[in-house]
């Protein structure tokens, strides 16, 4: 854990994992095709498809971490800020009868991208703060692009247990890349620093999925979710100062850990189209992340560390079509 970093702020207790995730954009799956008829009284049947498509503006929170310092300032990863990222979501529903239905979700925020310029002034000795620590003299500036990705695919079937409660499990695949960029102008010799981490996580799910409550045309769901994962991890890292590059990489393989939860609200406009919009939480941890790999890493040593948590957050609208 990179120091400063302190999740008490985000999970006061362990029994709260299950609120520290993604879930909103799951929007689109939770009420089954009967259950968008049934609120408005327009179907016979309780086969059917559900489908849909949302808009996602999802935020990503990293652990902070002081990447470069000198006597021109400090360079720290939270300056970055990657801030809402527009993606989307596609669902799929089929309901066999009223207990029990195949699920299905795709994901995608495919580029979080931050720009941000640091240790302006005169030339001056900039420090990166890494296990294999590097000082860059005459540095007059340090510029850097922190860019990340998510990729979400699931699925799995869901049962009801008793009246508007449904127990889902499922098969889910998730990848999520990091990146660093930097350039020292750094004396006569220009200089890059990269750091490219990527986790690839494979695993199963369980959840809860219910509807709260319904009032005519109006229904608010609720979905938790928690799983376990293996992650395929790899990070590589490299120093270029246009006479010599210096570089490293590394792979591990750790066992991640996902909590996910949401709210939704619906209005049902016709007997077979709904407005859906809610918003989501999502945690996972054991990651390869740029920040801590970009800090633990050897350069002269195949290494990885992959202890790092990453806590996602936002709003979902879209529609879903039931039929």
């Amino acid at each position: 854990m990179i120091p400063g970093f302190d999740m008490k702020n985000v999970i006061q207790q362990p029994f709260l994992l299950v609120a520290i995730v993604l879930a909103g954009s799951w929007n689109l799956s939770i009420a089954t095709a009967q259950q968008a008829c049934d609120a408005i009284g327009c179907c016979d049947s309780a086969r059917g498809w559900s489908i849909g498509a949302t808009a996602l503006f999802l935020d990503r929170v990293d652990e902070d971490a002081r990447l470069f310092s000198g006597p021109n300032g400090n360079f720290d990863a939270d300056e970055f800020g990657l801030g809402y990222q527009a993606g989307y979501q596609l669902t799929g529903r089929y309901d066999f009868n009223e207990d029990l239905a195949f699920i299905t979700r795709w994901m995608s925020v495919d580029q979080w991208s931050e720009r941000h310029g640091d240790l302006n002034g005169p030339p001056a000795t900039a420090t990166l703060n890494a296990a294999t620590v590097f000082n860059f003299p005459g540095t007059t500036f340090v510029n850097g692009i922190h860019s990340a990705a998510l990729h979400s695919l699931e699925l799995g079937f869901s049962r009801r247990l008793i009246n508007d409660l449904h127990f889902t499990t499922s098969f889910r695949y998730l990848e999520i890349d990091d990146q660093f960029d930097f350039s020292l102008d750094a004396g006569i010799l220009p200089t890059t620093v990269r750091t490219n981490a990527r986790n690839r996580l494979y695993g199963g799910q369980i959840g809860l999925q219910s509807t709260l409550l319904r009032h005519g045309r109006w229904s608010i769901d609720g979905l938790s979710q928690i799983g376990i994962f293996g992650n395929s991890a790899s990070q590589s890292t490299g120093v270029r100062t246009g006479a010599a590059r210096i570089s490293t990489a590394g792979q591990t393989d750790e066992a991640s850990f996902l909590a996910e939860l949401g709210i939704n609200g619906r209005h049902h406009l016709t007997n077979h189209l709904s407005f859906v919009a809610g918003y989501q939480l999502m945690w996972v941890t054991s990651l390869a992340a740029a920040p801590n790999e970009l800090l633990t890493t050897n350069l002269f040593v195949p290494s990885i560390a992959a202890d790092s948590n990453v806590f996602y957050h936002g709003a979902s609208v879209g529609f879903e079509l039931a039929y």
